[in-house]
Order: C-alpha cells, then structure tokens, then sequence
C-alpha cells in the first residue's frame, strides 16, 4: 500500500518504456518518474529523450543516480519501482 509510485524506467529504444510507465498509471497512485538506462543494455533509450515526453519527468545516466534521485524523491508512504527492461531489473538488483 503505497501513496505515490516513485518509478525508475529504463529500456531498449526499439520498446515502448513510455507505455510501460502508462501501464502503472491504472494503480490510480501518483506516478513520479525517473528515466534512465541500464549499463549493460548497448541499444537503451536515451534517457533524457524519454523525459522529454513525459511532463514533470526527471532523468540520470545512470541507474546508481537515478536510485539514489529516486530516493530523495520518495516519502515514507511511497514504493519505488523499477521497471521497463530485465537488463534494468538485474542491475538494480546488483545494487
């Protein structure tokens, strides 16, 4: 049970990472979003393209600044989510 989704969402740029994002919007919670990209991934989205699109989106280059830019921007009440590609998902779970 969480008040807002602080969501981490990065992936290939032949996917569709923004609808991913749309998906987790039928929660009916609050989306704060932070795009970035997996380091292991050689064809990922270019992070700052895909904030571009979003309205009040925030980007890293990396997924260490974007978990760390996540967790500045969560409350105690809100999850973090990462999600938008299994390269992103096992790099997070590296972390």
């Amino acid at each position: 049970p969480a008040e807002r989704l602080v969501v981490v969402a990065g992936g290939g740029a032949d996917k569709d990472v923004p609808g991913t994002v749309r998906a987790l919007e039928a929660t009916g919670r609050p989306l704060t979003v932070v795009f970035t990209r997996p380091a292991s991934h050689p064809r990922a989205a270019d992070p700052a393209a895909l904030a571009a699109g979003r309205p009040g989106a925030r980007h890293a280059s990396t997924l260490a600044e974007a978990l760390a830019l996540a967790r500045s921007l969560a409350g105690s009440a809100d999850a973090i989510v990462v999600t938008g590609s299994l390269y992103l998902a096992g790099e997070a779970l590296t972390l």
